[in-house]
């Protein structure tokens, strides 16, 4: 194994994730659950008083950090199950809000503007990211890009230095959309809107949707992805970058966890690309591929591209 694969295999003791996954199954019972062999989430969420769904991604969790294992859609301890420990005092933080919405199902989640810091952050990113995702494409025919949930145009001005003579909107919610129009001039046209309650603008040839598929409940990134699909003219390309999870839904490691922190906050977690792929068929794209996108280490994501039939 190289270095790179055991730095991948170790957790990071500064992680609270598998900790508070831990706790949440230790409080639920669910290593004794499974003693007497394999289950399903359906059916260790019967046993444990859960919901369905949300004690899936907590199991596939404590699979990624080697606590269960899992059989196409079956669980079974892992020879280092913590069966029989008993969690002390009360859960608090992300354990609390991660066992209340496992026990619980997730609550409703309100669309926000994020902090200030978090969104100027994201905004330094994505103008690395932007400029290589838009010079790996071809969009010499394009006419018009629509970035949704574009924040405050990190994306966008890439697209636009990349490609000058690209018409570009960015889409996002009117908070974002204030600070962004003062970020960044003129150059770029803001529309405001919540994109699963507002039209999207219509006339354009590209759509890009970076990382608000995960952001989603189920239901609501199959409708999102319909929405993009109606938002494209006909052979129009989207360019779908975000998080995508292998077939269990149990690797990337990073991602399960991060499945849990989405869980206990919006809701959500994270997809599996054959599921993305899926929703893309059913809303009619066509010719759906990966690009081959120059990355950071510390930026995971992959990237799609589908075309309107």
């Amino acid at each position: 194994m190289d270095e790179a694969a055991a730095r991948s295999k170790r957790l990071d003791p500064a992680d609270d994730r598998p900790a508070a996954a831990l706790g949440v199954a230790v409080r639920l019972g669910l290593f004794s659950a499974l003693a007497g062999g394999r289950g399903t989430a359906a059916q260790l969420a019967a046993v444990v008083g859960a919901d369905e769904g949300a004690l899936e991604v907590l199991a596939d969790a404590l699979v990624s950090i080697g606590l269960l294992e899992k059989h196409a859609a079956h669980y079974a301890n892992a020879e280092q199950a913590a069966a029989g420990r008993v969690a002390a005092g009360r859960p608090r933080g992300l354990e609390a809000r991660l066992l209340r919405a496992v026990r619980e199902g997730p609550r409703p989640a309100l669309r926000a503007a994020l902090p200030r810091a978090l969104s100027r952050a994201l905004y330094r990113d994505a103008q690395v990211l932007g400029q290589r995702l838009a010079q790996s494409l071809d969009l010499t025919r394009s006419r018009h890009l629509l970035d949704v949930g574009g924040g405050l145009g990190g994306y966008a001005a890439a697209f636009c230095d990349a490609w000058p003579e690209l018409s570009v909107t960015v889409f996002d919610l009117p908070g974002v959309v204030r600070e962004g129009r003062r970020l960044a001039g003129p150059r770029l046209e803001f529309v405001s809107g919540d994109f699963l309650r507002d039209p999207l603008p219509r006339g354009c040839d590209v759509v890009l949707a970076s990382d608000i598929l995960h952001g989603q409940r189920a239901p609501d990134a199959v409708r999102l992805v319909r929405l993009l699909h109606e938002a494209l003219e006909p052979g129009g390309l989207l360019v779908l970058r975000d998080v995508l999870m292998e077939r269990e839904r149990t690797a990337p490691r990073w991602a399960a966890l991060f499945s849990l922190t989405l869980l206990a906050t919006s809701g959500s977690r994270c997809y599996a690309e054959d599921e993305v792929r899926g929703w893309l068929a059913e809303a009619g794209f066509v010719d759906v591929r990966e690009a081959a996108v120059e990355s950071e280490p510390w930026d995971p994501n992959r990237v799609l591209l589908a075309m309107k039939g």
